[in-house]
């Protein structure tokens, strides 16, 4: 009899420990789900952030300057990440093109932006009507599917 009282003993502490198991498996699997879940929601956030600088131009009246200022954040992007002009190629790529009327602007030094600045006001400066304004221009961003980040900025003229 005292032996059958043991076998039932370790019978039900070995049912104990697989039911301890069985939570800590499931508790884990649950919490490592939300964390994932949580983590991809601050991604998404974070790709946010990152994409209005550049989308925040979309249907508003765009000057010069906020083309540099586009460009350089294209620059700076592309200089963290230590990418050039054949890492545009890449679809996984982080590499951001800025163009204005279909040429390429991210790759230009300080003085041929300065140059763009110029022109846009020489083109101000020999107008003859009387409401003078800087030039205007329309923005179109594309987003990469993969990296889901903007790739690839378009400024023409209005």
């Amino acid at each position: 009899m005292e032996n059958a009282a043991k076998a039932l003993t370790m019978a039900a502490a070995v049912l104990v420990g697989m039911l301890v198991l069985s939570l800590g498996v499931f508790l884990y699997s649950n919490f490592s789900s939300s964390m994932g879940r949580v983590q991809g929601e601050r991604q998404q956030a974070l790709n946010n952030q990152f994409n209005t600088q550049f989308t925040k131009y979309i249907g508003t009246d765009v000057t010069i300057y906020d083309i540099i200022t586009v460009i350089n954040l294209a620059k700076d992007n592309n200089q963290s990440y230590g990418l050039t002009q054949a890492d545009a190629l890449d679809e996984y790529s982080y590499y951001i093109t800025v163009n204005l009327n279909g040429r390429r602007q991210e790759t230009k030094s300080k003085e041929e932006l300065d140059q763009l600045i110029v022109n846009d006001l020489n083109g101000i400066a020999n107008t003859s009507d009387e409401n003078l304004s800087l030039k205007k221009y329309d923005c179109q961003v594309e987003i990469n599917p993969n990296t889901e980040l903007v790739y690839l900025v378009n400024f023409t003229d209005r």
